[in-house]
């Protein structure tokens, strides 16, 4: 059975890679003996819902196109599970993924897909009660977290 990957991406986020040169990673791998998949986001946190799936589904791998915001939604679908997460970076800022040193160029990313060593992550997580969260909820991050003028900042960007 071939290796899995599901590319994930944001098709109104700012900076994403072209839709022709994300096409042009999924047929590398394709020709690398990979089954490559290509999913469009189509609201918020559905990129979360299609890591989660991915994963359930025992994908080897969900890389994320695009910012950090499609990042840090593929990584909380993904939280807890063997799948491995990729990311051919887009977007504004790209903070984790210039920190980690992941290749902007989505052929160089594929590369990483096929020959990259894994390696396991630690996530931080986010947990709120009560009223202000309507209920409570978690969220995992990758590189840091913010409240307060520090979240309206970041959803400025």
């Amino acid at each position: 059975m071939s290796p899995r990957v599901l590319f994930v991406y944001n098709p109104v986020a700012r900076g994403v890679p072209s839709l022709d040169r994300i096409r042009s990673a999924v047929s590398w791998l394709e020709g690398q003996g990979w089954e490559a998949s290509l999913e469009a986001t189509a609201a918020s946190m559905h990129a979360t819902e299609l890591a989660r799936e991915a994963a359930r589904k025992e994908y080897e791998v969900v890389a994320a196109c695009g910012g950090d915001g499609t990042l840090s939604e593929v990584a909380n679908g993904l939280a807890g599970s063997p799948t491995a997460l990729a990311v051919v970076p887009g977007g504004t800022a790209n903070v984790w993924v210039k920190e980690v040193r992941i290749p902007r160029n989505p052929l160089a990313a594929a590369r990483v897909i096929a020959e990259g060593e894994r390696r396991q992550i630690d996530l931080g997580l986010a947990s709120t009660e009560g009223r202000f969260a309507g209920g409570g909820s978690d969220r995992y991050f990758l590189l840091m977290a913010g409240v307060g003028l520090d979240g309206l900042v970041v959803g400025a960007v």
